[in-house]
């Protein structure tokens, strides 16, 4: 009887491997006769790329994915046809294989956008970035010898023109402040070294000569050294506030004209009326003094204290210290609102 069931046991063990050893072989059992059959085999499942629904986004490494970078700059232009220089924001592209300087004097060059209106490009229009590189806290800036290159609106005999040359010399300097101004925002660097490149594919650059800039400059061998940052180009709500009352003191009405904007009760006329109305004031301007000013929190005003000594068009004189005087960030640039214009030269 043990005999008996110890064979029992032992046959199912067997029968048991064996049913294991069919099933990994994809043949399945139909009875215990040991009749087999072969499983049918999965269909296999062709490999594609197509997404599985249209919203879904392909993965792929960022490294091979991103060729340039974007980048938040402050440009900087010149305001109008003055001596300052207003600024325009704008988000830039960088290569991966450039550097930020090279793309931020290139912006330069190229001019501001369509959507500022107050602002001009200096620059020849032929001018281009040869390199630029950077030697602790200077950035040196090579450019080619189309920088002085004479304006496209300006006349073939503009150095016998005492305006032209004045005006030439002017966007020289603007251009180049316009570089060491976008290129040490934010801290990037302290000083800009301007050079120009000798020759067509020479990497090489030299110095600009001072009388090349500076029209009065009568040593024709001094060169311009780096330069740092001259914040009396720029137009602040302090240097705005002193541009425009300049422009009263020297009765340049449309110049003042473009420094002024509608705010409050009071709208911007037309040039025309504004010349008109600011005449008829008959108030000169002998004096003035600026304070350096702060700004709202949300950077959309400023307040500026100024000292004023006024005389009126019957010889009688006045004087006001310490005026408060708004200005407005209009287009990204400070302006006198009209209504607070009047109210100085009523005073």
């Amino acid at each position: 009887m043990i005999r008996k069931a110890t064979a029992c046991l032992a046959l199912a063990v067997l029968l048991f491997m064996a049913v294991s050893a069919l099933e990994l072989s994809g043949v399945t059992i139909d009875d215990l006769t040991g009749a087999a059959r072969q499983a049918p085999a999965e269909t296999p499942q062709p490999l594609t790329t197509t997404l599985p629904d249209a919203t879904a986004t392909p993965i792929r490494p960022a490294a091979q994915e991103r060729q340039s970078d974007a980048e938040r700059v402050t440009l900087y232009f010149r305001y109008h046809q003055t001596d300052y220089l207003g600024m325009e924001e704008r988000e830039i592209s960088v290569p991966r294989d450039d550097t930020v300087e090279l793309c931020i004097v290139q912006a330069l060059i190229a001019g501001p956008s369509s959507a500022y209106q107050d602002l001009t490009p200096v620059f020849s229009p032929d001018t281009r970035v040869v390199s630029t590189s950077r030697s602790g806290e200077t950035v040196t800036v090579t450019l080619t010898r189309a920088f002085l290159d004479a304006p496209s609106d300006a006349p073939d005999d503009w150095e016998s023109l005492p305006y032209w040359r004045s005006e030439v010399m002017l966007r020289r300097r603007l251009a180049i402040l316009s570089i060491v101004s976008a290129l040490t925002e934010n801290g990037r660097c302290e000083r800009v070294q301007i050079l120009l490149s000798p020759a067509e594919g020479d990497l090489r650059g030299e110095r600009i000569l001072r009388a090349q800039v500076y029209e009065d400059e009568e040593d024709e061998t001094l060169t311009l050294e780096p330069l740092a940052r001259d914040e009396n180009a720029i137009l602040t709500p302090r240097t705005a506030m002193r541009a425009a009352l300049s422009m009263w003191r020297a009765q340049s009405w449309p110049t003042l004209y473009v420094f002024v904007t509608g705010d409050g009760d009071e709208r911007l006329p037309s040039q025309t009326e504004f010349i008109a109305r600011v005449s008829a004031l008959r108030a000169s301007l002998l004096g003035f003094d600026v304070g350096v000013g702060s700004v709202s929190l949300d950077g959309a005003r400023a307040t500026v204290n100024v000292d004023v000594r006024i005389q009126r068009g019957d010889g009688s004189q006045s004087e006001a210290e310490a005026v408060p005087v708004a200005l407005v960030r209009e287009g990204g640039n400070w302006k006198l609102p009209y209504e607070s214009l009047l109210s100085l030269m009523e005073r």
